[in-house]
This record gives C-alpha cells, structure tokens and sequence, in this order.
C-alpha cells in the first residue's frame, strides 16, 4: 500500500476563492503562490518518480454558486481523481454584511452539496 494518497499518473485539482487563486492566472500561473504550490512542491520533492498532474482553478472572490456555475468546465472537464475545495469566506462575508445578492447557511449548504453530488455521480 502507498503511503501517499496520490498514485503515478493521477490528477489533483483544486478549486476555490482568492485563498486557493493566490495569483494562479498571473505573475504567479499556473498554480499561484499559496498553498496549492506549496502541497504540490513538497509532495513532488517527496514522490519526485511520480507523475501527478496537479490543476488550480481558483478565482478570487469566487462563492459556492459561482463554483456551481463553472463546475462542468472547470472540475468535471479534467476528470480529477483527487479534489480539494475550498469556499465560503465570500458567501459568509456577504450574508454578514447583508449583501442583497448574499448566499445564506441554508442556500449555501444546499448548493455545496449539489455540487458534491454531481462530482460523485460523474467521476
């Protein structure tokens, strides 16, 4: 059994807000300058004989109904075997502050778990 959850050939995506963007369509493409550079620098340091593909398609500013909007394009396209997803300070920031077009628990709950179900259904 590996002791990493990645095996040689899979694609790792993640998906998400400014956390996970981090200035991946910039100075800083394709995988930005935050976390998801830092996990995929240090897993290939640590299984270098592996090829893994690994895609960011953050976008910051980006709530769960945006995600829901790009998720054919942007997830179920590539045929991740791994993904990480990362949302909701946008959504919670604008139902705090009662944005008209805020996404509240509820809505943003109901959502996610479409969009997780779509995954499960498709991949």
């Amino acid at each position: 059994m590996s002791q990493y959850w990645i095996e040689d050939g899979q694609t790792l995506l993640f998906i998400g807000d400014s956390i996970t963007d981090c200035g991946r369509r910039g100075a800083e493409a394709p995988l930005g300058n935050g976390y998801v550079r830092l996990f995929t620098e240090l897993a290939t340091a640590r299984f270098s004989e592996r090829r893994v593909r690994y895609i960011n398609k953050g976008i910051g500013g980006n709530r769960v109904t945006d995600l829901a909007d790009r998720w054919q394009d942007d997830v179920l396209y590539h045929r991740p075997d791994r993904l990480s997803v990362k949302i909701g300070i946008n959504d919670l920031h604008s139902h705090l502050r009662g944005a008209e077009d805020s996404v509240d628990p509820a809505r943003f709950a109901a959502v996610y778990e479409q969009i997780l179900e779509i995954t499960h259904d498709n991949l």
